[in-house]
């Protein structure tokens, strides 16, 4: 895996939900109907107590979730979440609760500059720890 792809449609989906939650930390997953390139972006409620600088999924949201991607014979790719007011880099946290993710991506969107947020995409490798790769649109 060395350049992941997204449809401009679902890159704007999500910076659209982030927007529309901010200034809190929303959440989702990325999926796709073709297992080539991400084309589908599931927004996760999040309902941490802190949802300022934390997130986590609401229960009921994440079996909803499940069911959509199953139902839609959507492959899971990886899992969302934005950092309101910081970089799209994986915090401590962030790397402690993907450390048994080896398969799936962990997508982070940035909206530290609220004029030109960004997304990143990240994969936990044993012995490498969170590998970034770039990500084109389509």
């Amino acid at each position: 895996m060395n350049t992941l792809t997204m449809t401009s449609s679902c890159y704007k989906e999500i910076l659209t939900y982030g927007y529309a939650n901010l200034p809190f930390e929303s959440c989702g997953v990325i999926a796709s109907s073709n297992g080539e390139r991400i084309d589908t972006f599931i927004p996760i409620i999040n309902d941490h107590p802190n949802p300022l600088h934390y997130f986590s999924f609401q229960p009921q949201s994440w079996i909803n979730t499940l069911y959509q991607l199953q139902r839609n014979n959507l492959q899971l790719i990886g899992y969302m979440h934005t950092h309101p007011n910081e970089e799209a880099l994986p915090s401590s946290l962030d790397t402690i609760g993907f450390d048994n993710q080896q398969q799936q991506l962990l997508c982070i969107v940035s909206y530290k500059q609220k004029d030109s947020p960004y997304i990143r995409l990240y994969q936990h490798l044993p012995t490498k720890g969170m590998k970034d790769y770039p990500l084109m649109l389509t």
